[in-house]
């Protein structure tokens, strides 16, 4: 034994005698019905609480009697037991009622040894009582400890009278808005939280609001959503929550719009099979086959292969989802080819061709169609290479048909949708001006009108939808906010941006912006992320695996079983 811990025996031996024989006593604490005779000094020094208490001359307790409230006799006998002299007496009967009185003492060594007691003996069972034990008295290991084991057994638990006892309505929000919470369906969840209400209705129905918020409405089957609506009256009763239905209900009704959702209650968490990835379409690539199509999985920040195109499709041709399925159109070398990728089967497959083809067209999903608009065909003759027709593919017929005219001829554009009507942004006009015009195509009446025009000229430009706003990117970096009602302002410019041929898409709220050239050909690899709400824009760091000018790119969901080939950039450059 060395000198030191020789030291530290003596002391703790001489501390223990001190507490035996009661000598030098200076201090009477009373606890229910018992006085407890102890040693300021020795309290002190294990106890912030008692040596704030003691240091203030004990003003409150003029008879120099400090009394203990909300702990019991047995509990702070052990308490005095630990202090006195450094006993484990923890145990399963007290770990809990010795963990809460430690915390409201400061005995920080008793709170450190109850907080490893309750981890080795933390089970599913008693997973939600310990997250909440450690949430409460800041046992953040404890906490941590028990919060997997929660979102890993919630379809049990949630069975439990535990769950309907134990959780307030701020604890059961954390669980069900978590990505980590394991499920097999939402229904599962939905369930939960009505089953939660109706252990007690009188007090708990006015938090259905505040929890429906957190529910994946969105991801729900259309006949559990049907369901819901029309046998639960309080969803109809409560504004929010009405507001909550509709949501999900234009995600069921309006697939075309699906990947323009910004709600997170829109997004599946991690345990599903689904997940949802930025699609690339490498195209004209030097650096890759032009027919590899590559993902970017926002869940795991990894690049991915899918099944590679058919056929080259050169440059300059367009792309658009409906569903989570996507549709490529055009491009230098395949003029009027139409393909669809299926996300389920992960394959493409050819469909019928358009009647006239076309490159630097734009191409959209409205309702049961696929639009495509404007765009160059160099077999026309001089003067008529930039085209204003429109052209649209009946999904459930496949079948195309002529659908109209853009007032502007225009290649280079944008286009975007709000509500049934197709806006169309810039482009570049027959004699090779850029321009400045807000064309709108009502699918509902087939017309097209000059609608407005944007603060200046451009071409290149990338739009995205977010909550029902148009953004619309230009090659310079800035960022043109459009709607119907209001026209167009300028939010914000993207710092050193500068370039063309970039990918564009909205990933929960923001623009994310992908690859693209400078203007000194200079291709990049950057991830971008512009948030509307505080018009800023940041680097991510995330990139490209290569950098690469973007002909098309598009968000949309896939099974996690087609995600199984990382991305692996050629040791040579192909070119083909």
């Amino acid at each position: 034994m060395s000198w030191h811990q020789k030291y530290l025996e003596t002391l703790a031996e001489g501390v223990q005698y001190l507490w035996n024989t009661g000598h030098f006593a200076d201090a009477t604490i009373l606890v229910g019905n018992k006085r407890f005779r102890c040693h300021r000094a020795v309290l002190a020094a294990m106890s912030p609480h008692f040596d704030v208490t003691f240091n203030t001359g004990m003003r409150d307790n003029p008879d120099g009697v400090l009394t203990l409230l909300n702990i019991d006799v047995t509990t702070f006998d052990s308490i005095l037991s630990f202090m006195y002299t450094g006993k484990d007496v923890v145990c399963a009967e007290n770990a809990e009622s010795l963990l809460r009185a430690a915390t409201t003492l400061q005995i920080r060594g008793m709170i450190t040894r109850c907080e490893e007691y309750l981890m080795d003996n933390l089970c599913q069972d008693n997973s939600i009582s310990m997250w909440k034990l450690g949430r409460t008295h800041g046992c953040e290991e404890l906490e941590e400890r028990a919060w997997p084991l929660i979102l890993d057994n919630f379809v049990t638990l949630s069975q439990t009278e535990d769950f309907c006892v134990e959780l307030e309505v701020e604890e059961l929000a954390t669980i069900i808005k978590s990505d980590h919470l394991v499920v097999p369906n939402e229904e599962l969840v939905c369930e939960a939280v009505f089953k939660w209400l109706a252990y007690d209705p009188d007090n708990r129905n006015m938090h259905l609001a505040s929890l429906i918020e957190h529910l994946r409405l969105p991801l729900v089957s259309p006949e559990y959503l049907l369901n819901i609506s029309q046998q639960r009256g309080l969803l109809k009763e409560d504004i929010v929550c009405r507001v909550m239905l509709e949501e999900a209900k234009r995600y069921h009704m309006l697939p075309a719009r699906r990947q323009e959702f910004t709600s997170k209650r829109a997004s599946f968490r991690n345990s599903f099979d689904l997940e949802e990835v930025l699609v690339v379409l490498t195209g004209g690539s030097t650096q890759a086959k032009p027919t590899d199509v590559i993902c970017f999985s926002f869940r795991q920040n990894k690049w991915f292969t899918l099944a590679p195109l058919p056929y080259d499709p050169g440059v300059e041709f367009a792309a658009c989802t409906y569903a989570n399925n996507i549709y490529l159109s055009g491009g230098s070398r395949k003029w009027p080819k139409l393909f669809k990728y299926n996300s389920e089967s992960n394959d493409w497959r050819e469909c019928e061709q358009m009647a006239q083809g076309r490159s630097r067209h734009g191409m959209i999903a409205v309702r049961d169609s696929i639009y495509v608009i404007g765009g160059y065909n160099r077999n026309l003759p001089a003067g008529s290479k930039v085209l204003s027709s429109i052209e649209r593919y009946n999904i459930n017929t496949g079948k195309w048909a002529q659908s109209g005219d853009l007032p502007v001829p225009a290649e280079m554009i944008s286009a975007a949708v709000l509500g049934e009507k197709i806006f169309i942004f810039g482009g570049a006009q027959r004699n090779n001006r850029n321009s400045p015009a807000i064309q709108c195509y009502d699918t509902r009446i087939g017309q097209s009108t000059h609608f407005a025009d944007l603060p200046f000229a451009c071409r290149l430009t990338r739009t995205v939808v977010c909550d029902g706003h148009i953004f619309v990117i230009t090659t310079d970096g800035d960022v043109i906010e459009f709607s119907e009602e209001v026209g167009c302002r300028t939010i914000g410019k993207i710092e050193n941006f500068g370039r063309v041929h970039f990918g564009a898409v909205q990933y929960r709220g923001e623009v994310i912006l992908i690859g693209g050239k400078r203007r000194n050909d200079a291709e990049c690899d950057t991830m971008l992320s512009f948030d509307p709400l505080r018009a800023g824009a940041e680097t991510l760091p995330d990139k490209l695996p290569f950098p690469n000018v973007i002909d098309a790119c598009v968000k949309t969901v896939i099974n996690r079983y087609h995600l199984r080939q990382e991305y692996m950039k050629p040791n040579k450059q192909v070119k083909e």
